[in-house]
């Protein structure tokens, strides 16, 4: 079954519901402070290797997916939310302006440090003050 996407990847090879599931994998390496290194040494791979998954230059194995989402303490469905099966096709359907904004170093940047914060009344207020902002 090939797939195909509403999601217009740079390289025209790579396949939409790959670089949506590598990007997946990204957000949640980088939030938990994960390197690709340390990925792929978890996973049997190398951070070259890793780098590929994310970028969607190489597609993600069911079996390497199963090994990631034990890795990252997530079930396999989190790699495929924002995906969804129309007729015999696979359709990406995250908004391209939030997938744009969570692949900029700030944005990653940004969660890791508001979710070190532990007070959740704390988390509430300053988004209360960047909304006002």
């Amino acid at each position: 079954m090939q797939a195909t996407s509403n999601l217009r990847p740079k390289t025209p090879n790579i396949d939409p519901v790959d670089l949506h599931i590598g990007q997946r994998l990204r957000a949640l390496r980088t939030t938990l402070g994960l390197s690709q290194g340390q990925v792929g040494e978890q996973i049997g791979v190398t951070f070259q290797q890793v780098q590929k998954f994310e970028r969607a230059h190489n597609r993600i194995t069911a079996k390497r997916l199963k090994q990631l989402s034990q890795v990252l303490n997530v079930e396999m469905d989190y790699f495929f939310e924002g995906v969804a099966v129309e007729g015999n096709s696979l359709v990406v359907e995250a908004d391209l302006h939030m997938i744009d904004l969570m692949n900029q170093t700030e944005s990653f940047d940004l969660l890791k440090v508001f979710f070190k914060i532990e007070d959740r009344e704390r988390r509430r207020a300053i988004l209360d003050l960047i909304r006002k902002l």
